[in-house]
């Protein structure tokens, strides 16, 4: 009886569950907005190596392949800039519109991908809380410098593979927004070379294995791989001529790194010195741990600077990183919000393996689609890997804070995102299982529904660690 009772109860709230998912979604990407605004208000988008991106905006003629980023942001924020309509707030409107696309972007994964294939309504709302309010990416969404056009240009073109994955070579027009897409990759960020690299393996294993005729294979090829490709082997080999600084500070190793502290074998093996992180230390210089060389690993700072307010960016006058001790109230938020986030961190590790295998296996054998999961596995990995494998090679890494979830925002996203896949996927009813059919429901319908608290604790935590100034 109690059990029929509790099933019962969790079937009438999952049901309601579904009617408050269109209130909860748009509701948190309103809140996104205003933290935006609060943020762009007091002039804090002149964040984070302001000092290269604002120089860039303000005399874009200066471009040039000797700079560490393709021109695309700068040549958008440097027309407003020059336009007598706009610029007196020229600065600010780019950095609204760099916030609009990317919640336009989010809203369109959540309608596109986590509606669709996540069944559980309280794992959809969940995954969307964390997705939208992820205090690093609504840094990431703020910061008017390149990596904020990341999250859209991944995702569209995540999109656009998986319909030609599922439809094939239709129309000219999916051609030519997916070509689009992949020049506005490669003039926006250099990392994302690796989303036309992974959607290339995904064109060509398309074409394999459906016997497209050898128009289409010629037309996806040229358009999604040999053009982009092109340009962005254009830009590199030219940089190398000149010692420009992307060849020489990220790829290329030339000389001996001066600073080698976050050697191979700290990247992913946790470190006893990782715990220190749950304090939610300083991490600008002089304020902690985090400044010590060569005592944390990569995936212990990187899940540091993905709940917190790493540099205290919101926090009143510090428009740089002043070297002055976290309020405790913050310092508390923040450790909430690290402690609660690594339940969800760590399903986004399981949810990436098993959705990588799983990419393996269907590879391997050739006989099922690339699911829009094993895609995303695809994407995110190639776009993580390429930073965190050169990580060993950049000078001070740690001190330059190269480990900062910004720098992988496309993957971080896609991690998430992917454990929840995989958390739906464990949830999901099992005809074989030994359990009784009303036992099965009622646990797992209470696992969904603790998730879901724990979302909206880890919700209102990031929230405040924006708007708790004391």
């Amino acid at each position: 009886m109690a059990l029929q009772g509790i099933t019962r109860a969790m079937t009438f709230a999952s049901r309601n569950l579904a009617k408050l998912e269109f209130l909860i979604i748009p509701l948190a990407l309103f809140a996104k907005f205003l933290i935006a605004a609060y943020a762009i208000q007091r002039g804090l988008y002149n964040q984070q190596d302001w000092h290269v991106h604002g120089g860039l905006i303000h005399d874009f003629k200066s471009w040039s392949v000797e700079h560490i980023n393709p021109p695309l942001l700068y040549f958008f924020a440097n027309k407003l800039l020059r336009l007598s309509l706009t610029k007196p707030y020229a600065l600010e409107i780019a950095s609204y519109v760099l916030v609009l696309l990317n919640i336009a972007a989010t809203w369109v994964f959540y309608q596109r991908i986590v509606r669709v294939y996540l069944t559980r309504s309280s794992l959809r709302i969940s995954c969307m809380l964390l997705l939208i309010l992820l205090p690093v990416f609504s840094l990431h969404q703020t910061m008017l410098n390149p990596d904020a056009l990341t999250v859209p240009v991944f995702i569209g073109m995540v999109l656009a593979i998986h319909a030609l994955v599922q439809n094939g070579p239709t129309t000219i027009r999916e051609l030519v927004k997916y070509t689009l897409l992949a020049l506005a990759a490669v003039l926006s960020k250099y990392t994302l070379i690796t989303s036309v690299m992974a959607g290339g393996v995904a064109i060509i294993w398309t074409a394999w294995r459906k016997s497209w005729n050898k128009w289409p294979i010629a037309a996806w090829v040229l358009g999604g791989i040999v053009l982009p490709g092109m340009i962005f082997s254009i830009i590199i080999w030219s940089s190398s001529q000149r010692n420009g600084y992307t060849t020489h500070r990220h790829f290329f190793e030339q000389d001996p790194p001066a600073g080698m502290n976050i050697p191979f074998q700290h990247l992913f093996i946790p470190r006893p010195l990782d715990r220190e992180i749950f304090a939610a230390p300083r991490g600008c210089p002089g304020g902690g741990p985090l400044t010590k060389p060569d005592s944390h690993s990569y995936i212990a700072l990187l899940h540091y600077s993905a709940f917190s307010d790493l540099y205290d960016t919101f926090w009143p006058g510090n428009h740089q990183c002043s070297e002055e001790p976290r309020t405790e109230n913050r310092r508390r938020i923040m450790a909430l919000s690290i402690g609660l986030g690594l339940l969800f961190s760590l399903f986004a590790i399981a949810g990436t393996l098993y959705f990588s295998f799983s990419l393996g296996r269907t590879g391997r054998y050739l006989k099922n689609e690339i699911s829009i999961q094993e895609l995303l596995a695809l994407f995110s990995l190639a776009y993580f890997l390429l930073i965190a494998l050169n990580l060993p090679r950049v000078p001070l890494a740690v001190q330059s804070h190269y480990w900062h979830g910004r720098l992988v925002m496309p993957a971080l996203f896609s991690f998430f995102a992917l454990g929840f896949f995989y958390l739906d996927k464990i949830l999901a009813f099992d005809a074989n299982s030994s359990l009784d059919r009303s036992k099965e429901m009622a646990v797992k319908n209470c696992v969904s529904g603790i998730l879901l608290g724990l979302s909206l604790v880890l919700a209102v935590s990031n929230v405040l660690i924006f708007t708790v100034e004391s």
